[in-house]
């Protein structure tokens, strides 16, 4: 079937000056990519730095969604994966990001136990290993066998996001200490104005990626977008000694970095205060030793952020659409008629938006900040027109409009 609700316009512009909303992963991504391409970028981030509230987190894990080969979202989070990888080492070349491309286990069953052949990863991405192997690469008793991403590990997301801007830093200018309050369009140009009213930035592209709050204006206010606090425990132990990043039922640990774990996370889409607390350091640990019997771990930290999530658990990622226009255009979808011959979907001109990645920032942000700098400049997408589809904002207008 037809969906030209999905045909998004091409746009020439000809001043190359863009702002980007959001100082984290998505942000910094984002930047990177347009002034790779020579646009001059200005990056608004209310904190007084860069990575300071979800992105701020120590380590963050590499690693592709496993799911089945015809799962969509699991293609976009695979492509997403060898993307960051490829980023990162080039990354590496020229910057200092703590990282270890040590390899992930996931010890999930009801994955593990999955054919291989019918995985969106391949077998030169995974291998399955049995519970007596990987037992012994991990020096720990495991009960059962995992799936062995040999090309996963940790990264720092603060190094990334600074690398990311180091590496173009002639081209992109940060603004710290405002926030971004309205975005309204004046005499084609995109207006950004701060709590006070004064004009932050101007500039013919937009690209709104401060996670959680890329709903507060009003051409993105109907974006369903869901909190969900996530708490990371640090933690001092000589028992965990993996040499892998281990993923299991309920959380994750990371091997030691400079002697500390990284244990996480919690999922609470009730409680979203940001100060930490020993109920969710409890919850990590215990998830933990159901995997690995640990003792006598030392508590020494703990971090809680925001993550930005949707109800499909998609991102949304590409040009924002014109809701009113959408509403009117296809008001005839709640009727059956898929099969009419409908206009292609109008989008607001220069405003784009990444968000939603969850707790898969790291693998998600840069490959979206490809594909919509791709998008801007008019070159080929980096990924199949299916998987942009599949993220397009505008499918949540879409879905309502066919429920009537």
């Amino acid at each position: 079937m037809k969906q030209p609700w999905y045909n998004i316009p091409c746009v020439e512009y000809k001043n190359l000056c863009a702002t980007v909303i959001g100082g984290g992963l998505a942000g910094t991504s984002v930047a990177y990519s347009m002034a790779k391409r020579g646009w001059r970028v200005k990056l608004i981030e209310r904190n007084d730095r860069l990575s300071a509230e979800a992105s701020g987190n120590d380590a963050a894990i590499i690693s592709p969604l496993i799911s089945h080969k015809n799962d969509i979202i699991g293609k976009f989070f695979l492509a997403g994966f060898l993307h960051t990888i490829n980023r990162l080492n080039e990354l590496k070349k020229h910057f200092n990001v703590k990282s270890d491309l040590c390899g992930v286990f996931e010890l999930s069953s009801d994955k593990v136990k999955k054919n291989i052949e019918e995985l969106v990863i391949n077998k030169g991405v995974v291998e399955k290993l049995s519970a007596a192997q990987a037992s012994e690469v991990i020096g720990h008793k495991l009960l059962n066998g995992v799936l062995h991403i040999k090309q996963g590990g940790w990264l720092s997301p603060v190094d990334f996001c600074r690398a990311n801007i180091q590496a173009y830093k002639d081209n992109i200018e940060i603004i710290l200490n405002l926030e971004a309050i309205s975005l309204s369009e004046e005499n084609n140009k995109w207006i950004v104005r701060g709590q006070d009213g004064n004009i932050i930035c101007e500039s013919d592209v937009v690209i709104i990626a401060n996670s959680n709050d890329a709903g507060k204006f009003p051409q993105t206010d109907r974006l369903p977008l869901i909190p969900v606090r996530g708490q990371v425990t640090h933690v001092i132990s000589d028992e965990i000694k993996t040499g892998k990043v281990l993923c299991y039922e309920g959380g994750y640990v990371i091997p030691a970095i400079d002697g500390v774990n990284y244990i996480g996370a919690t999922y609470d889409k009730k409680n979203l205060k940001l100060n930490a607390n020993s109920k969710d350091d409890n919850i990590n640990l215990c998830n933990l030793n159901n995997i690995i019997n640990t003792k006598s771990c030392r508590i020494v930290g703990a971090k809680a952020a925001l993550r930005s999530t949707s109800p499909d658990r998609r991102p949304m990622i590409g040009t924002v659409a014109d809701r009113e226009s959408f509403l009117r255009d296809y008001a005839d979808l709640k009727h059956g008629k898929a099969n009419k011959n409908y206009p292609d979907g109008a989008y607001y001109k220069g405003l784009y938006v990444s968000t939603g990645f969850g707790s898969r920032g790291v693998t998600g942000c840069p490959i979206a900040g490809e594909i919509i700098a791709a998008m801007i400049n008019n070159e080929p997408l980096p990924v199949d027109k299916k998987i942009i589809d599949a993220v397009n904002p505008a499918r949540f207008i879409i879905r309502e409009l066919k429920k009537g």
